[in-house]
């Protein structure tokens, strides 16, 4: 505005106006873009690092080894990525070693929710209510499964039991 309102009382003339004018637009469009690079640049490490967390990968692959160009939020969210998928590892072992002590043992094992919906069975527990081995029993009801009184009304208390009381 100062410059059109120079160029109105013929301090400056209107050449210079439009030089002016010109390269402050030139210069406006070059940041301009500078900054859309920046920003799909940010974009696209941000959706790496959201497919590296997607695949349970740790994302600290995805930063370099000076990383002075990342916020602090960055920082942290590389770190929880890292962490997250670091436990979600040491589940896996877990879940893997669980799975096979359930399948090495020769007692019937039937988790059950607090509705008595089954959590899970193992192989020894198919074969004493006769179901099929690759059945997927999981969210049905222990009556489905079970006619036995005895095991329901057992199932029953054991719902009704306290968090940390056991009951056999």
């Amino acid at each position: 505005m100062a410059l059109v309102t120079l160029a109105a009382k013929g301090i400056i003339t209107p050449l210079w106006t439009a030089v002016v004018l010109f390269m402050s637009v030139a210069l406006t469009v070059i940041a301009a873009r500078g900054l859309i690079r920046a920003a799909r640049r940010r974009a696209a490490w941000l959706e790496a690092v959201a497919d590296a967390l997607t695949t349970h990968q740790s994302p600290a692959h995805l930063v370099a080894e000076d990383q002075s160009g990342l916020s602090p939020a960055e920082q942290k969210l590389i770190e929880a990525g890292g962490a997250i998928v670091r436990e979600l590892r040491t589940l896996a072992a877990q879940g893997e070693e669980f799975a096979a002590t359930l399948r090495g043992m020769s007692e019937a094992v039937v988790v059950t929710g607090p509705r008595r919906d089954v959590v899970l069975l193992n192989g020894a527990a198919h074969r004493m209510f006769g179901l099929q081995l690759d059945g997927n029993y999981r969210g049905r009801d222990l009556v489905e499964l079970c006619r036995d009184p005895r095991l329901q009304a057992f199932v029953g208390r054991a719902s009704g039991a306290g968090q940390n009381e056991v009951l056999t």
